[in-house]
């Protein structure tokens, strides 16, 4: 009877993690999961714009800012579902649940990328310079490194 209750009590944990992302858990959460540093205000409609347009249509891609400087000052971060390839593109009718990102520049203009690395500069910009927004915006360089699988995404902080 005991052991059912540590194992109800761990599965509370864990219920309440997978309810509450943070930026240190969020590349393990499910699909849906979001967390943001962006505010919608019901009474500044400018704010609720900036948040609404980040999450559903982002303005550019990170992969076409490649050893180029961009400024962010806010992020989200949204787990999502995309299906499996091959080396020539072809789906496999598997899926990944994978971290969709979107930096924000103080302009408003906004980067989209489907990548781990960027999820976790994005985490490791957070733990050096607390949660966004930041002030002044972080200058991140974007980088595509090689890995064994291709390459990734990922970035220098620069300013």
């Amino acid at each position: 009877m005991e052991e059912n209750t540590s194992i109800q009590a761990v599965q509370a944990v864990q219920a309440q993690a997978a309810i509450q992302p943070t930026i240190q858990n969020i590349v393990n959460a499910g699909v849906g999961a979001m967390i943001t540093s962006l505010r919608a205000n019901p009474d500044d409609r400018a704010a609720s714009v900036r948040v609404f347009n980040a999450m559903n249509n982002p303005n550019d891609r990170v992969s076409n800012h490649i050893n180029e400087t961009i400024s962010v000052q806010d992020y989200l971060i949204e787990m999502t579902e995309i299906e499996d390839t091959d080396a020539y593109g072809n789906g496999l009718g598997s899926y990944s649940v994978v971290p969709r990102v979107v930096l924000v520049a103080p302009d408003g203009t906004s980067y989209q990328a489907t990548s781990y690395g960027i999820a976790n500069a994005v985490r490791n910009v957070v733990m050096v310079c607390g949660d966004a927004p930041w002030q002044p915006p972080v200058q991140l360089k974007i980088k595509q490194v090689p890995t064994k699988r291709g390459s990734m995404l990922t970035v220098d902080m620069v300013g």
